[in-house]
């Protein structure tokens, strides 16, 4: 008896959004992918939201890779939907709303979306895009990697995210590396820091942050026992940088 395919890898095929309707639909249908790469191809917001309404009737996908896509702030929003609504059936029901559709499941003993890995780099999302995905980290319980690097998130992407760390429970590597983040978004980070007890992993290389917001990092590691490593550009000075690192031996500057 054959093993049931776990993997379906789909990664620089020249995949559009009308392509992303035929996947969409099998991740509703399908009961054994796991891990899904849709890295390189030409999906759009529309194709972004064939997956999205996947996903909410899919009950076995743990990896999603979609970056260098062109899924925009728009796509955005609509994986973080996913990531904020489940949908299950009960009685030929839609419930929605994650919160009730949790404690729903709880009495009933019902899976809800098991996607925990989600890559989204390099996509354009910029910070009107990655304010929805900080409102779905507030409720989703089960994503524990998130890679949002090189997307044009800025300071007040930065808050969005923050927001949503101050209260997450799962998400255990962030990757922000290659946004233009600054000393103002560093301090926003730096504040979620200081109330976050799950994250492992902050990636931050590649940004613009510089010694003030550095600084921040640094004193919110002192509340913050938790994180195993903090990835910082090499914006200030090296013997700053080598005193920062006889302090806290997490901060890493790359």
């Amino acid at each position: 008896m054959e093993e049931p395919c776990t993997g379906l890898d789909l990664h620089c095929r020249g995949l559009t959004d009308d392509d992303m309707q035929t996947v969409g639909h099998q991740l509703k249908i399908n009961r054994t992918i796991e891990r899904l790469n849709l890295y390189s191809n030409q999906i759009g917001h529309v194709g972004a939201k064939y997956i999205a309404d996947g996903l909410k009737e899919n009950q076995t996908l743990t990896h999603l890779y979609m970056g260098q896509n062109q899924i925009g702030n728009r796509g955005a929003k609509h994986m973080a939907e996913t990531l904020t609504v489940n949908q299950v059936n009960i009685g030929g029901k839609s419930l929605g709303e994650a919160l009730l559709v949790n404690q729903v499941c709880l009495f009933f003993n019902v899976t809800t979306i098991t996607l925990c890995v989600l890559f989204l780099n390099s996509n354009d999302i910029g910070d009107n895009g990655v304010e929805a995905i900080g409102n779905s980290l507030k409720v989703h319980k089960k994503l524990w990697h998130l890679v949002l690097s090189n997307n044009k998130i800025g300071d007040l992407g930065a808050q969005h995210l923050a927001e949503g760390l101050k209260v997450n429970k799962s998400l255990l590597e962030l990757s922000l590396y290659d946004n233009p983040i600054g000393d103002i978004g560093a301090q926003y980070l730096a504040d979620a820091l200081k109330a976050n007890e799950t994250l492992k992993y902050l990636s931050l290389s590649g940004t613009q942050i510089g010694d003030n917001g550095i600084q921040h990092l640094a004193l919110a590691l002192r509340d913050n026992k938790t994180l195993d490593r903090v990835f910082l550009p090499k914006n200030i000075s090296e013997d700053i940088r080598n005193n920062l690192v006889k302090q806290d031996h997490r901060l890493l500057f790359v």
